[in-house]
């Protein structure tokens, strides 16, 4: 006997099909040469993606709601950033300078590691630049809620996103239940949405093999329960 209402239950069917198709998707990838590193990118953060959302089922359909949670931020984060760096260009660049700017800070600061750091900036400049002259470097930090600007999915990030990062972060309200009335309804349903939605950046910008999707949202849009 579930314990999943019958909409729910239909839902984590699409999550584990869907899952299917996504890895599919990235092993017909083999070993074919992306055009572009950005395309790259979007590889590895569909594999994110896949990954998230294989532990998310396993701990949603035996009960653990809360734990499943903690799965859903990280698989919107990888998302905003693949579908702003598939619109913008630069915006690899910066998300690259990001976490290499956060990484510096966690190693001693003496004459030796600022060279190898600052080197290994020069070189990652230079891959850029080698594979395309004209790419805009840009040595600035980049957060999550500019790169859904640069995405088009501010909403995205506004509620969905920073909803999330609260169980991530363990806020009050998190830990307290407060947001499980509001989030219960919507989790899995994002889950697919983000499926969806880097599938369809799979399909558009690399030779991987995807199926026609609408079947898929028309079975979300049914059983969806918002």
């Amino acid at each position: 006997m579930t314990m999943h209402c019958p909409q729910e239950v239909e839902l984590l069917k699409l999550v584990k099909e869907l899952q299917i198709i996504l890895v599919a998707a990235l092993d017909s990838l083999g070993n074919k040469v992306l055009p572009t590193l950005e395309a790259c990118y979007l590889g590895w953060a569909a594999t994110t993606v896949s990954l998230a959302a294989d532990g998310y089922v396993r701990l949603r359909e035996p009960g653990r709601i809360h734990a499943s949670k903690l799965l859903v931020r990280p698989i919107l984060e990888a998302v905003i950033a693949a579908t702003a760096v598939m619109k913008k260009k630069g915006i690899l660049f910066q998300k690259y300078f990001t976490e290499w700017d956060s990484a510096t800070k966690l190693f001693r600061k003496d004459a030796v590691a600022e060279a190898r750091a600052k080197k290994e900036l020069e070189d990652l400049k230079g891959e850029f630049l080698k594979r395309d002259p004209s790419y805009p470097i840009k040595c600035e930090r980049l957060p999550v809620s500019k790169m859904a600007e640069a995405a088009n999915l501010a909403p995205l990030y506004t509620i969905a996103y920073s909803t999330y990062c609260e169980f991530n972060h363990g806020s009050m309200r998190a830990v307290r239940g407060n947001l499980n009335e509001a989030t219960d309804p919507i989790d899995t349903s994002t889950v697919i949405s983000c499926m969806l939605m880097v599938l369809e950046q799979l399909q558009k910008h690399t030779p991987a093999t995807v199926p026609n999707l609408d079947p898929y949202v028309k079975r979300q849009e049914k059983h969806s329960m918002v």
